[in-house]
């Protein structure tokens, strides 16, 4: 510890290390092993002004919405904030991401998920990152949402992003519809290429015969699809869709969130159920697969009540799915 930081030697004494200490235990609440660790990885700490290096970048937090224990957590995971400027540093990076579109308590919260925001590193590549997105026409309103959803994006190389984006757009996919694409599913961004994107365009296309114009179409409302299983999801969903609910494509197209429901609670439970009920002459119609985006409430009140036997059947039918 000495041997990374021999100024800790200089500046360090009993009176202040006991504050310090005091502080983090009393205040903060870290255990002894946290303690340990934070000196271990940041022995600036043990020499740094408690009340302008500590407390007041604590209180700070605190007044845009950071708890105390997530302040600790925060330090915990980035130790060397408590070294940074609250004036150049820490606040500027704080309203800029104000000016993205953050609630000032919200931007306590993004923290506390992602504290390397305070680094500089990471500022430069969110404002380069930023500045990409809003380029592609994702609106500065969304900017806060998309990272707040998720964080993961501040860590990710904007090449990177850039490939990953220009393989969509080789889809057909249009620049405005990318930018609704990663409003919905910002997670795209870090799907593998390779591994996860093409295996999923692959089947659509050459197993259920999708157009380019459908995919895009298709991929514009439910783009995560993209990063689902092709072998334990995607398949599986597909198969029970369109052999044993006996939709066609047309409708697979037109309601692309279906791929969104589980299929052992939600889909075959209900699909089941509707079923016995016709079966059993209850129901009368054909009703429409709109029953599998039905509220769990408004899908009880309209069928698990029309018949006696109704809730013992469809909890029937999702015990045999939870035991199988």
């Amino acid at each position: 510890m000495v041997r990374d930081d021999p100024a800790v030697l200089v500046g360090c004494n009993i009176a202040k290390l006991t504050q310090i200490v005091k502080y983090f235990k009393t205040v903060l609440l870290l255990e002894d092993d946290e303690l340990l660790s934070l000196v271990t990885r940041f022995p600036r700490l043990l020499v740094l002004n408690l009340d302008k290096s500590v407390i007041n970048k604590v209180e700070y937090l605190k007044g845009i919405g950071v708890q105390r224990a997530h302040a600790k957590r925060i330090i915990l995971k980035n130790p060397r904030v408590l070294a940074y400027s609250l004036e150049s540093n820490i606040i500027p990076k704080v309203e800029f991401l104000d000016g993205l579109g953050f609630r000032r308590k919200s931007v306590g919260a993004l923290l506390c998920k992602c504290p390397q925001l305070l680094s500089d590193m990471v500022s430069t590549c969110l404002r380069r990152k930023a500045n990409f997105l809003l380029f592609l026409g994702v609106k500065s309103s969304q900017l806060a949402d998309i990272m707040y959803v998720y964080p993961e994006f501040m860590g990710l190389k904007l090449d990177e992003v850039k490939t990953r984006l220009a393989f969509y757009k080789s889809l057909r996919v249009e620049q405005h519809d990318l930018a609704t694409m990663l409003t919905k599913h910002p997670a795209i961004m870090n799907y593998d290429i390779n591994t996860q994107v093409k295996p999923v365009i692959e089947y659509f296309k050459s197993s259920l015969g999708f157009t380019t114009r459908g995919l895009a179409a298709f991929l514009r409302r439910r783009p995560s699809v993209l990063g689902e299983s092709v072998e334990f999801r995607v398949m599986a969903t597909t198969e029970y869709l369109l052999k044993d609910m006996q939709l066609d494509m047309d409708e697979l197209l037109k309601f692309p969130q279906f791929f969104g429901y589980d299929l052992e609670d939600r889909v075959k439970p209900r699909h089941r159920l509707v079923a016995w009920l016709k079966a059993k002459h209850i129901i009368k119609q054909d009703y429409p697969p709109c029953y599998l985006h039905m509220r769990r409430q408004v899908f009880e009140d309209m069928f698990l009540d029309c018949h006696p036997e109704a809730r013992d059947i469809f909890r029937g039918y999702k015990e045999l799915v939870a035991t199988t």
